[in-house]
């Protein structure tokens, strides 16, 4: 009994220093991030290195399935809502671009209609972890994000929603 009361603090050390690096998506900050060539929710094809020219982006990997992600939606909300239309040093606007891990549409749909989600750039991947996206960027769970610059580099990855904000507010221009 004595044995067990040293092995279940190691164990449990050993887990979560695992579930840690687990979680770490493959790419890494100072990578150019890969393309996104698809077609976005209301049908209209979507190029994300076109996109991000001039923008600072958020993509940001959940399904309407996972409650920590939908807890997430509601704090991107606000921070969109602050943040998107701001005067920036080095580039124009910051946007979201949602990548929803799923197996159905309809909840994908309804998700992004109750969560209020405003952007417009909201892209749907069927086989949830085993889809071509989560697959090419290393997603192994989720939510999970990246934040890159007007050149398609990574600056950030799994930002919080403060570390994002605090990224945004120190690249305001003053006064605006």
């Amino acid at each position: 009994m004595k044995r067990l009361w040293i092995i279940i603090p190691f164990a449990a050390i050993a887990f979560f220093v695992g579930r840690y690096f687990w979680h770490i998506p493959d790419l890494q900050v100072g990578t150019k991030v890969p393309n996104i060539q698809t077609n976005i929710i209301n049908g209209r094809a979507f190029d994300l290195h076109e996109f991000a020219k001039d923008k600072v982006v958020l993509i940001e990997f959940w399904g309407s399935w996972c409650p920590p992600c939908r807890a997430a939606n509601k704090k991107l909300v606000k921070i969109y809502d602050k943040y998107n239309k701001r005067g920036y040093e080095g580039f124009d606007s910051f946007e979201i671009v949602s990548i929803a891990l799923e197996t159905y549409e309809d909840d994908w749909k309804g998700a992004i209609m109750k969560d209020q989600l405003k952007w417009q750039y909201h892209i749907f991947q069927d086989d949830r972890m085993n889809s071509e996206l989560a697959k090419e960027f290393g997603i192994t769970e989720i939510p999970s994000n990246y934040l890159i610059n007007s050149e398609g580099v990574i600056i950030g990855v799994n930002m919080t929603d403060q570390q994002v904000k605090k990224y945004l507010v120190d690249h305001l221009v003053p006064g605006k």
